[in-house]
């Protein structure tokens, strides 16, 4: 027998849920209307004499007048609930037993089918493992025997074009050689034509152009300075545009090293007037602040003489001259750095900065310590060669320059260009070998002014512009 207590809140409600959970042969023991609804008692399999005998096995006294009283007044419904709530705890009790029984079952079973998975997983994995670690072997082996047989086949090959060919191997040679100068040639013609054509649409600007070179100004700047200028039509107010555009174009130092000091280094090629330029900054210093917050230190181990160059410097003006030679001597020339306030290094001339000289710089920057790296040009270099050098001392990342020798040059077109398409600050410039005296800072209109002036060659000024195009290319002015 299966009893349940039904509770919703209309009797509709009760008696649909009674069905759909009890079926429609349950019985309905009692119903009672409350606050919250209706609650219905219902039955499956409902047996009567079952509650009969529970209720005659229990003791029932003939009733005094009082007790018939009271028995009157019990609702028989009530003995009817308690018998079944009695009935519907003992079921409860074997179903929530089963449920657990059920649930250890299941869980045993659950356990062994995981436990049968991942022996068969761990056996996958292992047969896996094993045939990926095979094909690896062999694809090892069979990589080492390609390898070896590239390398043999390599090797006679070598064999065959050095016994077997080696005239067809220079002729090979020699036309790729031919190959490129023809290139060089075909690369120069095309920059011929493009001048003439450029020449014939702007005779104006082939006259300005020419007064520019006859500086030294590199072509490919002066055709930028002028194709930024609206009309170049009237050569004279176009000129003085020219000369705005090209002092515009000079930058100076942010810091004036003479009255502030700071680490300053002298780079460049040999010749260029290092150790001179050093000592003439180092002078001028000493006469405004005197010695004692001053110092040379040197990296020149290349050129025979060169410490003793700085040194004789160093003891005229008693100044105190330190060596650097590797990481040992680093933290007493930053302990120098910190305790001067100018410090001037001196370094070796050569193409392109040696390791031990990136070297240095590298440990400066490491260490923050902010120099004023500059690279010494010579008013007297070709403007390719300048190039050059500015692009052989990249690395060291140079902020600024020094113009030398002015005195030995007419031209100073070439190194003002390099310092316009570079973005090199001018710091000085120096004229002459006496120190200090041949040494100053630029005005960047009056450097430009001056190379205007000191233009008295007019062999470009040619009427005729192809003559003009020749003379440009012969020149070897054609960056």
């Amino acid at each position: 027998m299966e009893i349940k207590r039904i509770k919703e809140k209309s009797i509709h409600e009760a008696i649909t849920k009674v069905r759909e959970e009890l079926g429609p042969d349950a019985v309905v023991l009692s119903t009672e209307k409350n606050s919250h609804g209706v609650e219905i008692i219902a039955a499956l399999d409902f047996d009567a004499s079952v509650l009969e005998e529970k209720l005659s096995s229990e003791e029932v006294q003939t009733p005094t007048q009082t007790e018939s009283a009271s028995v009157k007044s019990e609702n028989v419904a009530d003995i009817v609930e308690k018998a079944i709530q009695g009935l519907f705890s003992e079921q409860m009790t074997q179903i929530n037993e089963s449920i657990v029984k059920l649930q250890i079952e299941n869980n045993q079973d659950r356990d062994k089918i995981y436990n049968t998975l991942n022996t068969k997983i761990d056996s996958l994995h292992k047969v896996v493992e094993d045939k990926y670690m095979e094909q690896q072997k062999n694809r090892a082996e069979n990589f080492s025997v390609l390898q070896k047989q590239i390398t043999q086949l390599r090797d006679e090959f070598s064999d065959y074009m050095n016994s077997a060919l080696p005239d067809e191997m220079n002729s090979i040679m020699q036309i790729q050689e031919e190959i490129g100068d023809l290139k060089d040639v075909l690369g120069c013609q095309t920059k011929l034509l493009d001048w003439a054509k450029w020449g014939k649409n702007n005779p104006s600007g082939i006259s300005l152009i020419s007064r520019l070179v006859n500086a030294g100004f590199g072509v490919n700047l002066s055709k930028k300075i002028l194709s930024s200028i609206n009309d170049i039509s009237n050569n004279e107010s176009a000129w003085q545009k020219v000369i705005e555009i090209l002092s515009a174009g000079i930058q100076t130092p942010a810091v004036d090293l003479l009255s502030q000091g700071g680490v300053v280094m002298a780079l460049g090629r040999t010749g260029v007037g290092k150790t001179t330029t050093l000592a003439k900054l180092a002078t001028k210093y000493v006469i405004e602040n005197g010695p004692e917050d001053v110092a040379f230190i040197n990296l020149d181990d290349k050129r025979v003489g060169g410490f003793d160059q700085l040194d004789t410097y160093g003891r005229i003006l008693n100044i105190p001259v330190f060596r650097f030679d590797g990481d040992e001597s680093m933290r007493s020339i930053l302990k120098i750095i910190k305790s001067k306030s100018l410090v001037l290094v001196d370094t070796a001339g050569m193409l392109e900065p040696t390791k031990e000289l990136e070297k240095f710089v590298e440990s400066i920057n490491r260490h923050k310590v902010k120099i004023h790296k500059l690279l010494l040009m010579s008013a007297n270099t070709q403007l390719h060669n300048l190039k050059e050098a500015v692009e052989g001392f990249k690395n060291c990342k140079p902020n600024g320059c020094v113009i030398t020798k002015t005195d030995e040059s007419k031209q100073l077109g070439n190194v003002l260009t390099v310092s316009i398409e570079d973005n090199l600050p001018v710091y000085y410039e120096t004229f002459g070998q006496k120190v200090p005296e041949d040494f100053s800072s630029i005005e960047p209109s009056t450097l430009i002014q001056r190379a205007i002036d000191n233009n008295t060659d007019e062999s470009f000024l040619d009427t005729d512009n192809n003559l003009l195009i020749e003379g440009l290319n012969q020149n070897g002015i054609t960056e």
